[in-house]
């Protein structure tokens, strides 16, 4: 079968066939390799026990408070942000 046949029958791309079988000719893997994972995990994981002391200190704690802490005392860069802008007076349930 054709490299473009073979595309076709699994529904990809005639680059993804050619690049899987340059694989298989190059090391006889017949499987896809791991993808995805979490990036990130041994960052988050480097302030792990300073994290749960925080929230045992101060229960009620909010990402954003708790990522000015680790910001201040150990200079850890974060992206928390609010998932929504937050308007002082305003309800937090929804209008009928």
């Amino acid at each position: 079968m054709s490299r473009p046949g073979a595309a076709g029958r699994f529904g990809v791309l005639v680059a993804s066939a050619s690049r899987w079988l340059r694989e298989w000719h190059a090391t006889g893997a017949t499987r896809a390799k791991p993808r995805g994972g979490d990036l990130r995990y041994h960052r988050i994981e480097a302030y792990r026990v300073i994290t749960l002391v925080a929230v045992e200190v101060q229960v009620d704690i909010t990402l954003v408070e708790l990522s000015q802490l680790l910001h201040d005392r150990h200079g850890a860069a974060s992206t928390v942000q609010p998932s929504r802008p937050v308007r002082s007076g305003a309800s937090s349930t929804a209008a009928p």
